[in-house]
């Protein structure tokens, strides 16, 4: 039976607990907050009297029951935890993004390399029966249009703080460009991007990305909080045109619609158990002796790699090369 350890005992902490509950092969043996009354919360309500409870990760990573660590804590301490619990031999789920800056996300990247250890990042979308198929029907696609654009967030909100969560910008646009990247079937060269503050005092708030493949996808991202979502609606929306039919995305990537000559053809993902399907994968992958699974750290230092280069790239206003080295970038100019 795999141990796994929670780091982060806040609201989508819940989700990964549920989701390991529900894992055969897999029990929940330890809970950290910094608030200790969470950790204590979440043990009676996803634990048993006998699991650890501690307001330091350290504890955690090092203790012997503890196979495995998942983060879901700020965004700005996500690196520090997972770099600690890959040196105790532990294996890692971080949510996303796996860091601010690309250099940190290499920095997890490389430990978890050679600690040899299984090391995750929170793309749930991937595991969407949805993108599957569209990835099959479409294959090589010639523009995805996309966008993540939600209501006004709080200033108040701690991911909207540019230390702790580096604002919307940083936190929701990881997803929308980790599952375009997905659905291209391919991987990015160039990237140029114009970003802005709108809604707020400081930092990025507005941004659009544009992203050229090597098999020459194009797509057209935009990510903020200047729109308003309610009533049913979502923030979610991507299109992925094929030349001869075009896919509709909705329903935070559970939904489609899927336009051929022949007729519209409707895809459905189903149930909302798409974090159940991603740490259940963690789980399988550990297991099995160490298969990197589809949401391996590469596609969180890609994504890293991206949020920087966009940014350089409408400060200077020039498009980023991306140079490669296996899996992951290495630079750019």
């Amino acid at each position: 039976m795999l141990g796994v350890g929670i780091v982060g005992c806040g609201n989508f902490g819940a989700a990964h607990a549920r989701a390991i509950r529900q894992c055969p092969d897999a029990e929940i043996v330890a809970f950290c907050d910094l608030v200790i009354d969470r950790a204590l919360s979440y043990r009676n309500m996803y634990g048993t009297s006998h699991d650890m409870v501690t307001t330091d990760y350290m504890d955690l990573v090092y203790c012997s029951d503890v196979d495995a660590v998942i983060i879901v804590t700020h965004h700005d301490s996500h690196v520090a935890i997972g770099v600690e619990a890959a040196r105790a031999g532990k294996h890692v789920l971080t949510e996303k993004p796996v860091a601010l800056s690309f250099n940190e996300c290499l920095r997890l990247y490389s430990e978890s390399r050679q600690a040899g250890i299984i090391c995750h990042v929170g793309f749930k979308f991937r595991h969407s029966s949805v993108l599957d198929t569209i990835r099959d029907e479409i294959g090589c696609p010639a523009i995805i249009d996309g966008a993540a654009i939600d209501s006004r967030w709080s200033d108040e909100y701690w991911a909207q703080d540019p230390i702790l969560g580096g604002g919307n910008v940083f936190s929701q646009g990881p997803h929308l460009l980790d599952s375009c990247i997905y659905l291209s079937n391919s991987r990015p060269i160039v990237v140029e991007a114009l970003a802005r503050t709108v809604t707020h005092d400081t930092g990025t708030d507005q941004a659009v990305v544009l992203l050229a493949f090597e098999n020459n996808c194009i797509a057209s991202l935009a990510i903020g909080d200047s729109g308003l979502c309610g009533g049913g609606s979502s923030k979610w929306r991507v299109s992925v045109h094929g030349g001869k039919n075009t896919a509709h995305i909705s329903n935070h990537f559970r939904s489609a619609e899927l336009l051929r000559k022949e007729g519209v053809k409707s895809i459905e993902h189903g149930p909302d158990n798409l974090v159940l399907l991603q740490d259940t994968d963690f789980v399988n992958c550990i297991l099995s002796g160490g298969a990197i699974g589809r949401n391996d750290i590469a596609s969180g230092v890609v994504v890293g790699f991206i949020m920087d280069a966009a940014i350089n790239s409408s400060i200077n206003s020039i498009p980023i090369k991306i140079e490669w080295d296996g899996n992951v970038p290495i630079s750019g100019g």
